[in-house]
């Protein structure tokens, strides 16, 4: 169980683990969303509220470099105005890449090949923001985000004349997300680990629950391989039985029909002869004496029949059937026996023959071991089911489990057993010295067969 508990806790603590470096990334990215939002939202500012202001329909329509007094003012109000950090860099972009204005003087009237950003403002006319890698532009050093927003000659325009580079310390909008991490993470580590906490007495009595369920589980399985251990070995002696049965039926047919048969045929040769001779007070013997023959094996075979299925079993049902088999048992083996049936309708031949199997071994055994004064067999309906019952007052015997129906005397009540079995019935055995033996059998309802 501590081994379990121990696996148990290992795994919930990966688990939880997992589950927080997920979140984390997720916070991660959920909060570096929001710090460029806001970054962009900066340079859009900067680019529409204050920038914009300063460009006067001419520079825009002109787009030439500003240099000179013009250039002066331009700087001035960017310092004054726009240069405050987190804000590094401005400049003003022509579609040709030629930069026109710029806080870095020398940068001024230079062309530089457009990044994708500033491409994708200028064919798209909406704002963009990248994170580059330091450049000469940038005065090197720091890592740049930027943040391009298109500008129009008329609000109304659709197509830019040119674009605003606002410049960005990526650095300060990473410090900013580390903040805000630090801030969020620090309370949902806190929750992981009071949630693992909480949970740990929750696991140790789960682990208690599972190693006793594993060990209830570990004692079916072990009982059920012996069951069906128990259940081939039955199986194999069934079928030895049957086979022997088969022998014996064919050692029955060679001794008697077979053999007197062979007699009929000697006698209708020597029935032969002595037409042919004119004997007929001979003949009118041998054909009496081969009449004794035919008819002394037609009565064994009759018997031989009966013990197979009995005529009435075959013609009047089941319960005709006991009743026979009742007042046979009565008439021969000097037992009060009566039948209780209230089952008047077929169930089908292959229920039928079981039930009356073994009703025909219990009532055997009640003969042969039971020393009983009386017995009563029972067929009714319980639940849905068909139930045979055969019980008696005799001197019953000590059970043993299963190997009191598979060794010496009782080996008729395994036949029984694993003959309900095979139709999908139960069987139970109740004996105890003195106090007689009860068998019950319960087999499934036919459907549509069974009237009671």
């Amino acid at each position: 169980m501590g081994s379990l508990v121990l696996r148990f806790a290992v795994a919930s603590l990966a688990i939880f683990l997992a589950a927080g470096f997920a979140v984390s990334r997720a916070v991660s990215s959920s909060v570096l969303s929001r710090e460029l939002a806001i970054a962009r939202f900066r340079g859009q500012s900067v680019s529409e509220s204050v920038l914009r202001v300063r460009l006067s329909q001419q520079d825009l329509a002109f787009l030439t470099p500003f240099t000179g007094s013009r250039y002066d003012l331009m700087l001035r109000f960017l310092h004054q105005h726009v240069l405050h950090y987190p804000v590094l860099h401005v400049r003003l972009w022509r579609s040709d890449g030629e930069i026109v204005l710029a806080d870095t003087e020398r940068l001024v009237g230079r062309t530089r090949p457009l990044t994708p950003g500033a491409i994708q403002t200028f064919r798209t006319g909406q704002p963009t923001t990248d994170v580059g890698r330091p450049n000469s532009l940038d005065g090197g050093g720091i890592v740049p985000l930027d943040t391009y927003v298109p500008v129009f000659l008329q609000p109304t325009d659709s197509i830019p004349v040119a674009i605003a580079q606002v410049v960005q310390d990526y650095g300060a909008v990473k410090r900013d997300q580390g903040r805000t991490l630090r801030k969020m993470l620090l309370p949902v580590g806190l929750g992981f680990a009071a949630i693992y906490m909480l949970l740990l007495p929750t696991v140790g009595r789960l682990g208690r629950k599972l190693s006793r369920k594993n060990g209830e589980l570990a004692g079916a399985l072990n009982r059920e391989q012996e069951g069906a251990l128990e259940r081939k070995r039955l199986l194999d002696k069934v079928l030895t039985v049957s086979e022997e049965e088969r022998r014996g039926l064919a050692a029955e047919l060679h001794d008697g029909p077979v053999q007197q048969l062979s007699s009929v045929s000697i006698g209708l040769r020597r029935l032969h002869l002595r037409v042919g001779r004119g004997d007929m007070e001979g003949a009118e013997r041998i054909l009496g004496e081969i009449g004794e023959d035919v008819s002394r094996q037609i009565g064994n075979l009759r018997s031989m029949m009966v013990s197979l299925r009995p005529p009435a079993l075959e013609s009047l049902g089941l319960e005709a059937a006991l009743r026979d088999k009742v007042e046979q048992l009565g008439r021969e083996g000097g037992v009060d026996c009566r039948l209780e049936c209230s089952v008047h309708a077929a169930l089908g031949p292959d229920v039928e023959t079981v039930l009356y199997r073994v009703s025909q071994e219990a009532l055997t055994n009640v003969v042969r071991h039971a020393q009983a004064r009386h017995a009563v067999v029972r067929l009714h309906t319980e639940n849905g089911r068909v139930v045979l019952e055969v019980a008696d007052d005799g001197k019953g015997f000590v059970q043993r489990g299963e190997a009191a129906t598979s060794t010496g005397d009782h080996f008729g009540l395994l036949a029984m057993r694993e003959r309900v079995l095979g139709i999908g019935g139960t069987w139970q055995l109740t004996s105890r010295p003195g106090r007689g033996t009860r068998i019950v059998a319960t087999v499934p309802r036919i459907p549509g067969g069974i009237e009671s």
